[in-house]
């Protein structure tokens, strides 16, 4: 199965990802802090689910829509009732520019692609201070 394939190639980069996030969560301390983590996840999830929805649709991949995040993150930000923080957008973007499930070199090597732009960009802003609003 795919997901299982995908799960084992990408495991180690995956893990480094989430160590990354799990530093960066602890560090946080105050409904600003959440609000600023909130707006770097949406600065990377809204253009890289904006590259897959140019390969996956409902046709060739149902219930991709219900598995989009970034609007939800804007939505926690908006009803946080403070003030969003400045848009970052992630620029530096996994390439995902074919899908065919017969292509699983493919589908792995974008996976690793979107993981490691993931934990270059949990750590772009790790490193930045937080500005209190």
């Amino acid at each position: 199965m795919l997901t299982e394939e995908l799960k084992e190639n990408t495991e180690d980069i995956h893990q480094a990802s989430e160590k990354k996030m799990i530093f960066a969560l602890k560090k946080i301390d105050t409904k600003e802090a959440y609000i600023n983590l909130l707006s770097w996840l949406h600065g990377f999830y809204a253009p890289v689910e904006a590259l897959i929805r140019r390969q996956l649709t409902e046709d060739n991949f149902p219930g991709i829509t219900k598995r989009s995040r970034a609007e939800y993150l804007l939505w926690d930000i908006g009803e946080s009732g403070v003030p969003a923080p400045q848009p970052d957008t992630c620029e530096q973007l996994p390439v995902i520019d074919s899908f065919s499930l017969e292509a699983r070199g493919e589908i792995i090597a974008a996976a690793e692609d979107t993981f490691l732009t993931f934990k270059n960009w949990i750590g772009k802003h790790e490193l930045q201070p937080q500005v209190e609003i």
